[in-house]
């Protein structure tokens, strides 16, 4: 199933197969493509390629999710001290570069904690704009 949202002339599809259930792993998968239906190719932003947000419509969710998976920041730096002190990589697809080759997708890990409405705001980048779709969900009871 394809659902898509338009944001400044381009098109953020979220690209699922299947309905999502509560407390099981999900990946959510969504695709970029410019006005003339080609892939845009996807920018960092922030140090990732892409961030997204997941809310429930009563206030009991809210979660800030990158595409390697999320951290919080004081992990994250202390993680990258443990590097830099000799330490193996712990965080491997954190850094904040993200990936090289070019791409019109991007995933995020995800487990549904409960069943009910939910809310995802995905945020990339492209041609140095921002681009910003909401996308609307029941979630099934798991």
């Amino acid at each position: 199933m394809r659902l898509a949202r338009r944001c400044t002339g381009r098109t953020l599809r979220w690209e699922r197969d299947h309905e999502p259930v509560a407390d099981q792993e999900t990946t959510l998968r969504f695709s970029l493509t410019d006005v003339d239906g080609r892939p845009a190719v996807l920018e960092p932003y922030m140090g990732m390629m892409s961030h997204a947000a997941v809310t429930r419509d009563d206030g009991s969710v809210f979660i800030h999710l990158h595409p390697s998976g999320s951290i919080n920041m004081a992990a994250q730096t202390r993680f990258e001290r443990a590097e830099g002190a000799g330490g193996g990589t712990v965080m491997t697809g954190m850094a904040m570069g993200g990936p090289t080759e070019s791409t019109n997708t991007v995933t995020f890990p995800f487990v549904f904690p409960d069943p009910g409405p939910y809310r995802i705001f995905v945020q990339v980048k492209v041609g140095g704009t921002v681009e910003t779709a909401a996308f609307d969900l029941e979630v099934a009871e798991g």
